[in-house]
């Protein structure tokens, strides 16, 4: 299900958020002069600094905390090799037990739901905080609504299954 690249896309609108509250923040991210630096150290070969976002104005802010709970989730439940993720995995012996095996693709109709929904509430919570960032600019086209209730309304199906 690409939850790593998910935990991605969540801190990219994490990152937006933070970029979007705080005029420092953007004028941090835009900087060109710093930015073209670092990409000469790179080409350099070393490592450059980090970019240093403040992420305290998130502290209060509920979409903020709700990115960074999903983060903590999908963080725990697969990025991390977690007893949890290694339980849920259908491995078998082979070879008189000199072999375990894990099937990769998971084959319960159930838990291919639960991952669907999860894709699904992950995806509405970035585009939720990327309209936000663009000051409602999709929610204000009737395609984007539609697309939005569509998807909510799936993962509403998909939650209900066993």
């Amino acid at each position: 299900m690409g939850l790593p690249l998910r935990g991605a896309r969540l801190k990219a609108a994490r990152r937006a958020l933070a970029i979007k509250l705080d005029a420092e923040n953007r004028d941090r991210w835009i900087a060109y002069e710093s930015r073209m630096e670092r990409w000469k150290t790179r080409v350099e070969g070393e490592k450059p600094p980090k970019l240093k976002l403040s992420y305290e104005l998130l502290n209060d802010d509920p979409m903020a905390k709700e990115l960074g709970r999903l983060i903590g989730v999908l963080s725990d439940a697969a990025v991390h090799f977690t007893p949890e993720f290694f339980s849920h995995l259908d491995v078998t012996e082979q070879n008189a037990g000199a072999e375990l095996f894990s099937q990769y693709l998971e084959t319960d109709d159930g838990e291919i739901a639960r991952h669907l929904w999860m894709f699904a509430a992950v995806h509405l919570q970035i585009l939720r905080t990327l309209d936000r960032c663009a000051d409602g600019g999709f929610s204000s086209a009737s395609l984007f609504v539609s697309a939005m209730q569509d998807i909510e309304i799936s993962a509403l199906k998909l939650k209900r299954l066993p």
